[in-house]
């Protein structure tokens, strides 16, 4: 019963960190996305 929540504990911090992995590179994404488009606009005037 032990090793079971062990290994439920360690699952959870494996999905946290790929879960905050994931978010920070659709944040870069969307934060490089931002700047292509404000140089876009930019680039109009």
């Amino acid at each position: 019963m032990k090793s079971l929540k062990m290994t439920w504990i360690s699952f959870n911090k494996i999905f946290d960190l790929d879960f905050s992995l994931n978010s920070s590179i659709l944040c870069r994404l969307s934060f490089r996305q931002k700047i292509f488009r404000d140089v876009e606009y930019l680039g109009q005037f």
